[in-house]
């Protein structure tokens, strides 16, 4: 958000190359002095610019949010499912630690669990709030981090639906419609 907080969309940022540019994002973020930065996530980012970023927001003395919309914070594998794409419930830290083995060893967001637990520890202690979609997921946050303030703030729905979808009584199927990517994670499997 902008000081005179109105929201400032800024597109042509995608363009940076954090490679070479990572020092003129910092600057940048330090001059526009935003009244409140929103973090959404980091997964997908090479660790490398993930510590870099977490550390220099930690560290920045600007306000921040960060939104918690998946569990990059805690592992890598962010959906909570082991690289073979089996769901065994909500690990740990130590079950963690064996996943990092599962997966190849130049994965460019893969760091050692102790080195990802220090860093968000730091980052969600110093977030003005920190916001959980869900009951759930802030319990499985709480699970693994528990030095930070947090909000329950439901994803919008980008529609409202009135009608509920109902049996068809004429053959006595239910049939599912789904739109968008959906896997394992998601229960692609019991669909």
């Amino acid at each position: 958000e902008s000081c005179d907080a109105h929201p400032l969309f800024l597109p042509n940022l995608s363009a940076i190359d954090l490679r070479i540019e990572f020092d003129f994002l910092c600057a940048l973020l330090q001059d526009l002095q935003p009244s409140l930065l929103h973090v959404n996530r980091f997964a997908g980012l090479a660790w490398a610019y993930q510590s870099e970023f977490l550390d220099f927001i930690t560290n920045s003395g600007l306000p921040y949010r960060y939104i918690a919309h998946d569990y990059s914070s805690i592992s890598r594998f962010y959906h909570m499912v082991r690289p073979d794409h089996i769901y065994c419930g909500i690990p740990d830290w130590n079950m963690l630690d064996d996943w990092l083995l599962m997966t190849e060893r130049d994965v460019i967001d893969s760091c050692p669990t102790e080195t990802r637990r220090a860093a968000y520890s730091a980052f969600l202690r110093n977030a003005q709030s920190v916001e959980c979609p869900s009951p759930a997921a802030l319990r499985v946050l709480e699970n693994f981090y528990s030095d930070f303030r947090a909000e329950i703030v439901p994803h919008a729905q980008p529609f409202e639906t009135q009608v509920r979808a109902t049996r068809r009584p004429a053959d006595g199927k239910l049939r599912i419609a789904c739109i968008g990517a959906i896997g394992g994670h998601k229960g692609s499997d019991l669909i």
